[in-house]
């Protein structure tokens, strides 16, 4: 699965930084590209999520119902960097170039259950 996210992420961020534009944020949400036009600062990530999926639980942080995996492709190595954050806390502008997996991009009844589900 890394070495086909590693390929496809990487395809299309540096299409992406051939035409930087500062009013557009480019993401991804499991595995689908986002482009979001003048994205408000104040919007977390969870509000953005919300719209089609991740629970909330707290909105401080410490429950961990909205936990995600944000993968980076680090310079200049070109190694990939997952980590786990909570989306409630993370302002959705902070992600210019990231990938986001939520726990319905692991898996689904419909393809197959992750062990984590």
């Amino acid at each position: 699965m890394e070495g086909d996210m590693k390929g496809d992420i990487k395809g299309d961020i540096k299409g992406d930084m051939a035409e930087p534009r500062t009013d557009e944020l480019v993401f991804f949400v499991n595995g689908k590209k986002i482009v979001e036009r003048n994205a408000d600062p104040e919007t977390t990530l969870l509000t953005y999520l919300r719209r089609s999926c991740t629970k909330l639980g707290c909105a401080e942080g410490g429950c961990g119902a909205c936990t995600v995996m944000l993968s980076r492709i680090q310079t200049p190595s070109q190694n990939i960097l997952h980590h786990s954050v909570n989306a409630c806390l993370l302002p959705l502008c902070s992600l210019h170039l990231v990938a986001v997996t939520t726990v319905e991009g692991i898996g689904s009844v419909a393809r197959k259950l992750h062990p984590v589900q």
